[in-house]
């Protein structure tokens, strides 16, 4: 998880405080560290007795430990004494990127003339998993399940043709059996233009995904 160091100063001694930038900047950087704020923070209620506060992102926490707890930082640090005034926490949370990337949405769309509903969540970039759920059920059985599997990867949940969201045509105008909805997802995922994708399958989603596996 992103880690935050967020540092609070009031600056005493300009000269001191440019040496200890000077030294380091490159450290943070070299340690994986980025700046991505720094300036006058503006109070929006209650009181801030700082002048300068200044954010800067680490990929993990133990990312921004090896930093903190470095020989090469506990060196540098010394030039920042009699610099300024400092106060500094770090937090841990999702980057705003991710956490979109993350959010579950939902989307219909035309597959040999149905409207077929899934599930998408994760960013489009990481290795693809699509769910197929079992009777009688839906991509609904999944949403716990793409919550945390959106982390790491870009999932996909459809409902078949007359389950969940999706179209349900008559028995007399469309084939429910295990071939055709197979082929029915199958059409859908070359819709989306999945090439490359992992199963993950549970009841009626073995015999449907099965089949797309040995067709491929």
């Amino acid at each position: 998880m992103t880690a935050y160091f967020i540092v609070y100063q009031n600056v005493t001694d300009l000269d001191q405080y440019t040496q200890y930038l000077n030294a380091v900047v490159p450290v943070i950087e070299r340690r994986s560290g980025r700046f991505i704020a720094q300036g006058t923070p503006e109070v929006m209620e209650g009181t801030l007795p700082w002048q300068r506060s200044v954010v800067l992102e680490w990929q993990s926490h133990q990312d921004f430990l090896d930093f903190w707890e470095s020989e090469e930082y506990a060196e540098i640090k010394k030039l920042r004494e009699g610099a300024a005034e400092w106060q500094a926490v770090v937090v841990e949370g999702i980057h705003p990127s991710n956490s979109m990337a993350r959010l579950t949405t939902y989307h219909t769309i035309e597959v040999e003339g149905l409207n077929i509903f899934y599930r998408e969540a994760g960013a489009k970039e990481h290795p693809t998993i699509v769910l197929l759920h079992g009777f009688p059920s839906s991509s609904h059985m999944y949403r716990d399940l793409m919550n945390k599997l959106s982390a790491q990867f870009h999932v996909i949940a459809p409902d078949y043709p007359g389950f969940g969201n999706s179209d349900t045509p008559p028995i007399a105008q469309f084939e429910y059996s295990f071939d055709h909805l197979s082929g029915v997802i199958e059409s859908f995922l070359q819709k989306l233009r999945l090439d490359r994708f992992s199963l993950y399958v549970q009841d009626y989603g073995a015999p449907i995904g099965f089949r797309i596996a040995t067709r491929r």
